[in-house]
């Protein structure tokens, strides 16, 4: 069994493509170009079942959509890896990255590269801990942030490293995104809210009712919001219909009226290269009217999905 590693035989590849990766398959063969394409096809294996969804290609749970993609890439790959063997009948080039120690390390290195890249510039993975957002999003759910909507700063990076000195790729935020960014008190702390005002904007929350520009945006009542205590009782929260001025509507929630602390605000001028956003549940949320405007900078990303939580464990993109 040891000689048919020693001697990279057909079946001693094909197994590696199949327990571990065709990635390792091609390395264990010597073959650095045909282990590049396994790096691509890992990125983009990852990255299909949020896309596939986005586009309505399938409607599938996505532990399950991921699953059939690996399988289907990793059969495929071992009757690639299979056919290469064949054809060097265990002559090897000699080349680092067919040793033993190196394939070892791929095994560990090779999902932390896709992690990272994936998160750094594609989509980043959050969960909500809070109500502030109640009712769009629940405590719970787990989200995906689409990094380059906006482009990228150094709070793309991993450990927010400094490697970037000014936001590269820039697409300005709009109205009613719901968006990630670092608090602008600590520039560390998570934020997710929606952006309400651009820069130049005038924002006053006046008798509960949100204003932009000196105009009382729109909003009609509808049925309660209706949630469980931990006791089992269930509550009742009077729930409104907002829409903002360029057509996005959501959901708010006014636990306590037009009485609440932050119902009645000074008047905000937003300004340059800053943002003004709140939270959904305007009377339970830590957003501008307490810590202030939001650089451009400190932008993360913008909210494209929810991928799971104890409810729905299909991915549901937001508009």
């Amino acid at each position: 069994m040891i000689s048919a590693f020693v001697n990279r035989k057909p079946w001693a590849t094909v197994t590696l493509a199949l327990i571990i990766d065709p990635l390792i398959g091609m390395l264990f063969l010597g073959q650095g170009r045909k282990a590049l394409f396994y790096v691509a096809v890992g990125i983009v294996l990852q990255a299909f079942p949020y896309v596939a969804a986005h586009y309505q290609v399938v409607d599938m749970e996505i532990d399950l959509m991921a699953g059939l993609g690996t399988l289907t890439i990793k059969t495929l790959g071992a009757i690639h890896c299979y056919s290469v063997s064949k054809k060097t009948q265990g002559q090897v080039p000699e080349v680092w990255f067919a040793r033993w120690y190196w394939m070892i390390s791929m095994v560990f290195i090779a999902p932390v590269f896709f992690a990272i890249l994936i998160r750094t510039f594609l989509w980043e993975p959050f969960n909500i801990p809070s109500q502030s957002n109640l009712p769009t999003l629940k405590v719970g759910d787990h989200l995906f942030a689409s990094k380059f909507t906006y482009g990228y700063s150094r709070y793309s990076l991993p450990l927010d490293m400094p490697l970037i000195s000014r936001r590269i790729l820039y697409n300005s935020p709009e109205r009613g995104d719901m968006f990630v960014f670092k608090s602008p008190a600590d520039g560390s702390t998570d934020f997710i809210k929606r952006l309400v005002g651009l820069p130049g904007d005038t924002v006053q929350i006046a008798g509960g009712i949100l204003h932009i520009n000196g105009k009382a945006i729109v909003r009609r009542r509808i049925e309660d919001y209706i949630d469980t205590d931990y006791r089992g009782n269930s509550r009742h929260t009077p729930r409104f219909n907002e829409t903002l001025p360029n057509g996005v509507q959501y959901e708010i929630l006014e636990a306590e009226g037009d009485t609440a602390h932050f119902d009645n605000t000074e008047m905000f001028t937003v300004p340059e290269d800053h943002f003004f956003a709140i939270g959904d549940n305007r009377d339970n949320s830590s957003d501008s009217r307490s810590f202030g405007f939001i650089p451009t900078k400190n932008l993360i990303g913008k909210m494209s999905s929810v991928y799971w939580n104890s409810v729905r464990k299909k991915i549901h993109f937001f508009e």
